[in-house]
């Protein structure tokens, strides 16, 4: 499964919004595999800081794709996922 987001960068001096996105892992007992391709101009998350218990991030970082700072933040739960 694939979340994909928006995120305001908390830093004053640049303030914009990036989009970001994460794969989340399949089970290693699944027969199928989901493949999805990353998407361009989208910002991986770098470090997931907390997970639920179906393995979705609730709090990760992630580096603003304008002013290449790292950003911390909680994931929302209506994120979009495919």
């Amino acid at each position: 499964m694939m979340l994909e987001g928006i995120q305001k960068c908390q830093f004053d001096d640049c303030g914009k919004e990036f989009e970001w996105f994460y794969q989340i892992p399949d089970h290693i007992d699944q027969t199928l595999y989901s493949v999805h391709v990353q998407p361009k101009g989208k910002e991986s998350l770098y470090q997931i800081i907390d997970r639920d218990e179906n393995r979705i991030p609730t709090k990760a970082t992630a580096y603003c794709t304008h002013c290449d700072k790292l950003n911390t933040f909680e994931i929302d739960a209506k994120v979009k996922r495919r």
